[in-house]
């Protein structure tokens, strides 16, 4: 402070003490009115941030809220529910697939020795595209989308 000339010095380099005094308290309650005024700016940019943040989120919810009111957004276990159901309809149709079409080809053969190979792929074909309809006809199926 001395060698910035904001303490007052006699020619000899020691500080005159009542003007040196007075100007380094005056010197130190500047600098701690500044630091409180920086860390109460500070302060009032860290709520400014929380309550964007608040902000945001309160309007991400809102919005979620909304989709699921227009039916855009479907609960997790509704989905995951109607997906094992889906996939039971398909395994045990498919399953049963060739104890069905096997019956159906023998009564086809046995009735007429001149069956074709396209008599009995449209036999299998109908099995598969009613394996097939059952999933469709799924919550979440393709009429859904």
């Amino acid at each position: 402070m001395v060698q910035d000339g904001r303490l007052p010095s006699w020619r000899d380099g020691k500080i005159k003490m009542p003007e040196g005094l007075a100007a380094y308290r005056a010197a130190r309650a500047g600098g701690t009115a500044a630091a409180g005024d920086s860390e109460a700016a500070q302060l009032r940019r860290q709520l400014q941030q929380a309550q964007i943040r608040e902000r945001i989120a309160k309007a991400e919810q809102r919005e979620q809220q909304l989709r699921q009111e227009r039916d855009e957004l479907v609960d997790k276990a509704e989905v995951v529910a109607d997906v094992r159901a889906a996939a039971e309809v398909v395994r045990a149709k498919l399953l049963a697939l060739p104890q069905r079409v096997a019956l159906q080809v023998e009564a086809l053969v046995a009735g007429d020795p001149g069956v074709r190979a396209a008599q009995i792929e449209a036999v299998i074909a109908d099995e598969v595209n009613e394996a097939l309809g059952a999933l469709h006809k799924m919550r979440f199926g393709a009429e859904a989308a």
